[in-house]
């Protein structure tokens, strides 16, 4: 797993953006999942907005994350491992206070 500086978790979002790359963002806070698949629609300062093909959407607040980190699927974090996804890559967000914010890219 490789932590990634802001400017390479900036370009990683923008191609996100713009090739509008099926994901599946998985919220982890405590005892408390959130699941949702689609693709990145944008991220601002409002938080990074996944919408799904129907136009349904989340926000996910990324505001405040101490690291980011990219692997494939021997690096997931452990509670990311219940997920039932196919994917190539995996990149977590994590916050100070244990929240984990992983997206899956299919």
């Amino acid at each position: 797993m490789i932590e990634l500086t802001l400017p390479e978790l900036e370009l990683l979002f923008r191609k996100y953006v713009s090739e509008k790359t099926p994901i599946v963002a998985f919220l982890m806070q405590g005892k408390t999942r959130v699941k949702f698949s689609g693709f990145i629609d944008s991220v601002s300062e409002s938080g990074l907005v996944v919408k799904d093909d129907t136009g349904d959407f989340a926000i996910f607040d990324v505001s405040g994350m101490q690291r980011s980190l990219l692997g494939d699927r021997r690096d997931i974090p452990p509670e990311a491992a219940e997920i039932e996804a196919d994917y190539s890559s995996a990149l977590s967000l994590v916050r100070e206070d244990g929240e984990i914010l992983t997206i899956f890219e299919r």
